[in-house]
């Protein structure tokens, strides 16, 4: 009986080390509390695109493509948080955003801010393995994660929203 209870807490603590030891590295980006983003913006259109350029300049944010004319920013990805769960595996997100401008008139603006969220896991153990995991390519998780990318979202209105 005393060895099967020795066994039974040899097992609790084996799991909990292995499923209860995560470490989170990267960025935690939130927008501030009850924050909810306008969308239509009374300035011109030459203004929020330069307002949104130079929010982005401010928080580092490197652009994959940039068309005026058709009104849409795509930025590269942006690395986001790294969750390690101890022995077993590594999870990293990135994630990009589309943002597109539609001019409603003079003084009015649409502004819509679109993510991408991906991820990729990576199993521990290995060499071999190791080697494969990181052929991974990431996964579109934005759909799955649909709250994540509104936090991310509502952070990047947020910093446009602050600049005007």
């Amino acid at each position: 009986m005393r060895r099967k209870a020795f066994s039974m807490a040899l097992v609790v603590v084996l799991l909990f080390i292995v499923y209860g030891c995560v470490s989170v590295e990267g960025p935690t980006i939130q927008a501030s509390p009850g924050f909810v983003p306008k969308k239509v913006y009374g300035y011109s259109y030459d203004k929020m695109w330069d307002k949104a350029l130079s929010s982005l300049k401010k928080e580092k944010i490197m652009l994959a493509s940039i068309n005026k004319e058709s009104g849409i920013i795509a930025t590269d990805y942006i690395q986001g948080q790294t969750l390690d769960y101890a022995a077993l595996s590594t999870v990293d997100y990135r994630y990009k955003y589309q943002i597109t401008f539609e001019k409603i008139n003079t003084s009015k603006t649409q502004v819509e801010i679109t993510c991408r969220l991906e991820k990729r896991e990576m199993l521990k153990g290995g060499s071999a393995r190791e080697a494969v995991e990181q052929l991974k390519p990431y996964q579109d998780v934005t759909f799955k994660e649909k709250e994540q990318a509104k936090i991310l979202e509502y952070w990047l209105y947020e910093q446009i929203e602050k600049s005007l």
